[in-house]
């Protein structure tokens, strides 16, 4: 009788075999690649991975991540590369949730009370960071998409002053339609 991770072995050697022939049947490899990538189904999947991505970005909890241990992570993971191993598979997992997803920017709302001397009580508000962004999707989020949330707030005053300075009498017309 065959073991388990003889047959699993013997399982991933032949699909290898069957990604690197050039047919599979009768359908054309490299013509399923290409409808693929023209039908935009890869660029589906990768909205996909990356909605997946700051999904869990979101439900992280608060970790303290640095580059100091990178070096010693990418040793561990190209010196075990058998996914079969439970312990491998899951140090992948960590190097991929630390690395790839990271951990998000994080800033809570702060509030100091101070009491003066005649009685009255004074409250300065702020904001304090408590946790830096870290990784691809935790510094893309926080760099890239939160400007982008900043900007979309501009848009429909950008979008007047852009028809007011291009089109100024299109712009006074409909505007004296409506007033008239």
């Amino acid at each position: 009788m065959i073991s388990l991770k003889t047959q699993l072995q013997s399982a991933l050697l032949a699909s290898m075999m069957l990604v690197s022939a050039n047919t599979f049947g009768s359908i054309d490899l490299g013509h399923t690649v290409a409808s693929c990538v023209s039908h935009n189904k890869m660029a589906s999947v990768v909205v996909a991975l990356l909605v997946a991505a700051k999904i869990r970005l979101m439900t992280k909890p608060r970790a303290n991540h640095s580059m100091k241990d990178f070096k010693e992570d990418v040793k561990t993971l190209l010196t075990s590369l058998n996914i079969l191993d439970p312990k491998v598979r899951a140090h992948i997992i960590d190097f991929v949730d630390k690395y790839v997803v990271g951990v998000e920017y994080k800033i809570e709302e702060t509030s100091t009370k101070t009491k003066n001397e005649d009685g009255s009580v004074f409250t300065i508000k702020g904001s304090k960071l408590t946790q830096k962004p870290f990784g691809i999707v935790g510094l893309l989020d926080a760099y890239v998409l939160a400007q982008v949330k900043k900007i979309t707030d501009y848009i429909p005053t950008v979008a007047a002053f852009y028809l007011l300075i291009n089109d100024p009498y299109k712009s006074f017309g409909a505007a004296t339609k409506k007033i008239g």
